[in-house]
């Protein structure tokens, strides 16, 4: 059965060219008395020649440069190339295969693409519980996919609980040899665990667990196609997950204060920009709240700018918990300010004064040294105030009434 249909598109190939070339030569042989002698021979040959090399094209295209051309790191997808182009696997796994590599060869968010890609491993591994965990900090991993009962972990998994990240490398056993700790089934199964690994950084955790029968000991064989498949999955998924990752660290790059993690003054007019428009259409206001700390000149001249960037690094950590979860905090090189979308003047002011209250009395620990930092606070209310970025922060600078010193 798996003969057939792995074999089923060259058999119909060879039967086209067969009677391709039947037509072609009954048409020599009906209208062969109307050509000039010298091109018989080669008329003849042609009706042959021409279906052959069709044929050898169609061949060429369909089994090796479809796939060749699709994969771009042949390094990376050595076992994976083996997998697709294995002459023994059925058609319905091969099209699982080249579905998952179209999904992830797309730029689209990991929770979308692992949901297009998961009938293909289920095709793949068929009466196979598999769960894929992805890095969530240095210490764990957290439940991104799941087929059948997780029997091979929670919802998390840390990274001192699996033999295969401890080891760097594919682990498989049998329940009763099995030594990674989040494996939690007592039944008797092959378990195995595939860490998603680049540039010897773990990304994240491809595990599986095949129940088997009672007192059934599997052969090498079933250990081999397991091993493959998972090493197979897990590298494309390594690339895709790094990717991915790059993507996002070069986006935060561009949107991000690289010394605070607030938002950067890009991100800030470009968000102004969409804020004013939706306030325009739905008549609603944007409350400015601009933080300016003010440094002792004996803090300066002692710890220098190193000094500086550890206050505005404490700040910025801090901020974020005196603010509503849609406020957008900014770093703007010496100050910081605070987007409150929907916020009329009095819910902006308001937050201001909880900010002043809260900052009134901050001391930050520094070589040893206590520093206390005071803080400037003014506040700017979109369209009463100002009708532009630059024109709200400065109203919120020169601003008297509003502008607090603390």
């Amino acid at each position: 059965m798996t003969t057939q249909k792995t074999y089923r598109f060259p058999l119909l190939s060879l039967i086209l060219w067969f009677f391709a070339s039947a037509f072609f030569l009954y048409l020599y042989n009906t209208f062969n008395q109307n050509l000039h002698p010298d091109f018989k021979t080669l008329v003849k040959a042609s009706c042959v020649v021409g279906p052959t090399v069709v044929l050898v094209v169609w061949l060429h295209i369909r089994y090796k440069k479809f796939v060749r051309g699709l994969l771009s790191n042949e390094d990376m997808y050595s076992s994976l190339w083996k997998s697709y182009y294995n002459p023994v696997i059925s058609e319905s796994e091969r099209w699982a295969w080249y579905n998952i590599m179209r999904a992830i060869s797309k730029e689209e968010p990991i929770k979308e693409t692992l949901e297009k890609i998961l009938p293909s491993l289920q095709r793949l591994f068929p009466d196979t519980n598999l769960a894929l965990y992805i890095r969530q900090n240095s210490q764990s991993m957290g439940l991104q996919l799941q087929i059948g009962e997780n029997v091979t972990g929670g919802n998390t998994i840390l990274f001192n609980e699996c033999t295969a990240i401890s080891r760097g490398k594919f682990h498989i056993s049998i329940t009763d040899l099995n030594d990674c700790k989040h494996h939690h089934t007592e039944e008797n199964a092959l378990l195995a665990c595939a860490p998603i690994i680049i540039e010897d950084k773990f990304l994240g955790l491809l595990t599986a667990a095949k129940i088997l029968e009672e007192d059934y000991s599997p052969f090498q064989e079933e250990y081999d196609d397991l091993e493959n498949k998972m090493l197979s999955i897990a590298s494309m998924l390594s690339l895709f997950i790094h990717n991915h990752s790059l993507s996002k660290s070069i986006e935060n790059h561009h949107i991000r204060d690289t010394l605070t993690g607030l938002f950067n003054r890009r991100y800030l007019e470009e968000t102004l920009v969409r804020e004013f428009a939706e306030a325009s259409r739905y008549k609603t206001s944007i409350g400015i709240i601009l933080i300016t700390p003010i440094i002792p000149p004996e803090v300066i001249e002692k710890h220098g700018q190193k000094g500086i960037d550890h206050l505005m690094w404490e700040f910025g950590q801090r901020v974020p918990d005196f603010i509503r979860s849609e406020d957008i905090p900014c770093r703007l090189e010496d100050k910081f300010c605070i987007v409150m979308p929907k916020a009329p003047r009095n819910i902006t002011q308001q937050r201001a004064v909880v900010i002043k209250n809260e900052f009134a009395e901050l001391t930050v620990l520094y070589q040893k040294d206590d520093i206390s930092v005071t803080f400037n606070v003014g506040t700017a209310v979109y369209p009463e105030d100002a009708q532009s970025v630059q024109g709200l922060l400065n109203f919120a600078e020169e601003n008297r009434n509003v502008f607090l010193e603390l």
